[in-house]
């Protein structure tokens, strides 16, 4: 018997648990992450270099491959510039951006398992997080003390919380992620995929656990996409622009009665609140003098991005997605992912525009990515996430050459 091995599905599980979650930390495989992602980082390049000269639609080549090409050219000058013993890490940021530019031609791309490869990542690691969450709150699971390059955290088995002074754990969800926004950023298209496929029991786990995060621009997302969900599916009704009109109607009553509360809740922030702000508006108001001070971006010289804020007046902080691109990659990566950033935004304006489409992995795409671009305010978005590459890229691709387009969904 024939055994056939997925490569794309390994690279995508490989993805999930060694360059997004935290996994490596809990268990203690960083140096097996680390060899994994070089892998992975070298494979993709040499595809690149072999590939590159390949013919693409016109569409796809200006509005997605030559934005991506600038960030990847900024990240590179960077890169070099900083070239050193501990600066070798840096390479791996260029990650998302050459998966990218490869993982979406590749021939036997299937982006409807890729979606349920991430889908059952997510379904197993959120619910065994669950279990040790509730396990470490009630006293029958003791957590243990890990350093990590990102701070001190406890750990179950799998998943983290943070960890107060006085060795207390933090009761937000953190689960297999860095942060619990993070979490609640990635269970959103997982949330998204389960609602098309009448996934209940996954339904109910993934609420729990984005109400377990606490996580305003969670909730704020979660919003957005619930409206967006019901919207795709009152389009399918006989009269599409009667149920379409209701459902408006609801969310603008839903957003008018709880905007106080909202409102409430992010005054409470206080700090994080106001660190965001600053970021955005530092960056946006001074915009001429950094970019002056450093064209190609901050040299890391093997530094996190969060060790260079007051070491130089020119860094604003490392939460607007914007700012991070051109503090990693100059002028180049900041022009590239403004042009990718909004690429995806006329995208989404295309889509939902048009006549819709009954593909089910399309919609789950296209009704994900509006609220994970809301992350741009808080530092990482799915952009610069090799996920973007299997799950998002070629349904960008279908919605960008139009309805006579070669590009399938499902290969």
């Amino acid at each position: 018997m024939k055994v056939r091995v997925d490569y794309l599905s390994l690279v995508l599980l490989s993805v999930l648990i060694f360059q997004i979650s935290v996994i490596p930390d809990t268990l203690n495989i960083k140096p097996l992450a680390r060899l994994i992602n070089a892998l992975v980082l070298l494979v993709l390049s040499m595809f690149l270099i072999f590939t590159i000269n390949n013919k693409r639609e016109k569409p796809i080549l200006l509005y997605y491959s030559l934005p991506v090409l600038l960030v990847v050219c900024g990240y590179s000058i960077n890169f070099i510039l900083a070239l050193s013993d501990s600066s070798l890490g840096q390479a791996g940021k260029l990650l998302p951006w050459i998966g990218a530019l490869t993982i979406p031609f590749f021939k036997k791309i299937d982006v409807e398992k890729s979606w349920k490869v991430f889908y059952i990542f997510m379904f197993w690691s959120v619910l065994i997080s669950l279990v040790e969450y509730f396990a470490i709150f009630g006293g029958v699971l003791t957590p243990t003390r890990i350093e990590t390059d990102r701070g001190v955290f406890f750990k179950g088995i799998f998943s983290i919380l943070h960890y107060l002074d006085g060795g207390i754990p933090y009761f937000r969800f953190y689960g297999v992620f860095a942060e619990p926004g993070t979490t609640a950023m990635f269970l959103i298209p997982a949330l998204v995929y389960s609602l098309m496929y009448s996934k209940k029991i996954a339904i109910c786990i993934f609420l729990l656990a984005m109400s377990l995060t606490v996580s305003l621009g969670g909730y704020f997302s979660l919003m957005i996409t619930f409206y967006l969900f019901f919207s795709w599916k009152a389009g399918n009704m006989k009269y599409a622009k009667v149920g379409k009109s209701v459902l408006t109607l609801l969310v603008v009553l839903f957003g008018l009665i709880s905007i106080g509360e909202f409102t409430r809740q992010y005054e409470k922030k206080q700090l994080s609140a106001s660190v965001r702000e600053d970021n955005v508006s530092n960056f946006l108001g001074n915009i001429g003098d950094i970019v002056m001070d450093k064209p190609f971006g901050f040299i890391l010289e093997g530094k996190s991005l969060s060790e260079l804020e007051g070491e130089n007046e020119n860094y604003v902080g490392s939460n607007f997605s914007f700012f991070v691109a051109f503090a990693q990659g100059g002028i180049l990566s900041f022009l590239g992912y403004t042009l990718f950033f909004f690429t995806n935004v006329v995208v989404l304006i295309k889509y939902n525009i048009q006549k819709q489409d009954p593909d089910k992995i399309l919609a789950c795409a296209m009704i994900s990515l509006p609220a994970l671009l809301i992350y741009c305010f808080q530092r990482t978005t799915m952009l610069e996430t090799m996920l973007y590459a299997f799950l998002f890229s070629v349904p960008i691709f279908r919605v960008l050459s139009g309805k006579d387009s070669k590009v399938k969904i499902n290969n």
